[in-house]
C-alpha cells in the first residue's frame, strides 16, 4: 500500500509539472518521471510485484503525457509531438530493459547464493560424516585390537602349557575380534565399491525358503550369545526371487544381528517371507529396544545407529543398513521399517517374483 500511494503520487506531481510546461517536450517531468523509474529499476528489483506496480504506473504516463498532447492540439503525424512520443516510448523501454538486467542479475545472485549454501551444505555433511568415521572406526578398531594384543601378549609371556583351557579361551578372544575386524574392513569395501558403482552381483533364481534356513543357521551361533531364539516363518508354498544369494546372506546377516543385538536378553526374533500383493516380502522383527521417531530419517544413513553417541551400548560400525539397503535396491526391490519405542522393530523387504532360470553377472556402470 505504501508502494502503491508512493508511485501515485510521483505520478500525480509529474503529471502537474507537464501541465505547467503546457504541450511541448515536457523535458522536466519526463525527465523526473525516468530518474523515478531508474531508481525503482535499481532499489525495487528484488521484490517484484512493487517493481512491476512502479513501472506500471510510470509506464503509464510515460504514454499519457505526450499522447494527451497530441490529442489536444490535434497533431499531424508530422509534428514534433509525435517525435517526443517517439522519444518517450524509447525511454520508457530503455527504463524497462534497465529493470530486466538488474532482476537477471539480482536472480543470478539468488542462484550462486543457493549454489554456495548447498556447496556449504555439503561440505558440512562431509565434514560430520568424516568425524563420524573418525569416531566409529577408531572406536570398533581400538577395542578388538586391544583385546587380540592382550590374549597375544598374554599367551606370549605365559606358560600356557600348564593352563591349556586358559590357552583356549585367549585364541577364542583373539578369533572373535578378528571376525569384528574383518567384518569391519569388508562393510568399508563394500561401501567403497557402492558409492563407486563398481559392485558386481550375481543373479539367479533363490528360493525364499532355503534362504530363510540358511540365514537362521548363519546368526544361530551370534544369538547364542545373547540368549536370543531365532524364530523362521517359511512361506506356505515356494517363493523364488531373482537375487545374489550371498548378497542377500549379508542382508540378512545385518538385519538379524541388528535384531539380536538390540533385542532383550532371552527374547527371540523372527524371520519370516510370504507373498503380498503380488510381490515377495521379506521380514525380520525382534521385541526390543525400539527405534525413537526421531532416528527415523537418518537410520539408514551411514556410521548411524539409533545409540549414536561416544559412550555406545551396542558395538557396530553404523554401516550395515546402508549397505542392507543399497544391496536391496539394487536388486529393483526396496525396504522401509516400522518401530515403537520399548516394544521392537520390523524391518520389511519387498522383491519382485522370480520365474525364469537367469544366472548373470552384473557390474553397476559408472555414474
Amino acid at each position: 500500500m505504501s508502494n502503491a500511494v508512493s508511485a501515485v503520487s510521483i505520478a500525480a506531481f509529474t503529471l502537474m509539472l507537464a501541465r505547467l510546461e503546457g504541450p511541448g517536450e515536457h523535458f522536466t517531468s519526463l525527465f523526473f518521471l525516468f530518474a523515478a523509474g531508474l531508481f525503482a529499476a535499481v532499489n525495487n528489483h528484488q521484490l517484484k510485484q512493487v517493481l512491476a506496480l512502479r513501472l506500471l504506473t510510470y509506464g503509464a504516463l510515460f504514454i499519457f503525457i505526450p499522447v494527451s498532447d497530441i490529442l489536444s492540439e490535434g497533431a499531424a503525424f508530422n509534428s514534433k509531438l509525435w517525435l517526443h512520443f517517439a522519444t518517450s516510448l524509447f525511454v520508457l523501454y530503455f527504463v524497462l530493459e534497465c529493470s530486466t538486467i538488474f532482476l537477471r542479475m539480482y536472480q543470478r545472485t539468488l542462484d550462486q547464493m543457493d549454489e554456495l549454501r548447498s556447496e556449504r551444505d555439503k561440505a558440512r555433511e562431509s565434514y560430520e560424516l568424516k568425524s563420524q568415521f573418525v569416531s566409529v572406526v577408531s572406536h570398533e578398531l581400538r577395542t578388538p585390537l586391544t583385546s587380540i594384543t592382550g590374549s597375544l601378549t598374554l599367551m606370549r609371556e605365559t606358560n600356557l602349557s600348564k593352563d591349556p583351557d586358559k590357552a583356549d579361551r585367549m585364541l577364542d578372544i583373539a578369533h572373535k575380534n578378528s571376525k569384528r575386524l574383518s567384518k569391519l574392513i569388508n562393510d568399508l569395501l563394500d561401501i567403497q565399491k557402492m558409492e563407486a558403482r563398481k559392485m558386481v552381483y550375481h543373479f539367479a533364481p533363490v528360493d525364499l525358503g532355503a534362504l530363510l534356513n540358511d540365514a537362521a543357521q548363519s546368526i544361530t551361533p551370534y544369538a547364542d550369545q545373547y540368549e536370543i531364539v531365532v524364530r523362521t516363518v517359511p512361506p506356505p508354498f515356494p517363493l523364488t526371487i531373482r537375487a545374489d544369494h550371498e548378497r542377500m546372506m549379508q542382508v540378512l546377516d545385518n538385519l538379524l544381528s541388528n535384531a539380536v543385538k538390540f533385542s532383550h536378553e532371552g527374547g527371540y526374533v523372527e524371520l519370516s517371507a510370504r507373498l503380498q500383493d503380488g510381490c515377495a516380502m521379506l521380514e525380520v522383527r525382534d521385541y526390543g529396544v525400539g527405534i525413537p521417531e526421531s532416528e527415523r530419517h537418518k537410520i539408514f544413513g551411514k556410521f548411524i545407529q539409533a545409540d549414536n553417541s561416544d559412550c555406545r551400548n551396542f558395538e557396530g560400525s553404523g554401516l550395515g543398513l546402508s549397505i542392507a539397503r543399497q544391496i536391496i535396491e539394487d536388486h529393483g526391490a526396496s525396504i522401509d521399517f516400522d518401530s515403537t519405542l520399548g516394544e521392537g522393530t520390523r524391518f520389511y523387504a519387498t522383491f519382485p517374483l522370480c520365474d525364469t532360470e537367469e544366472n548373470i553377472s552384473i557390474e553397476l556402470p559408472q555414474m
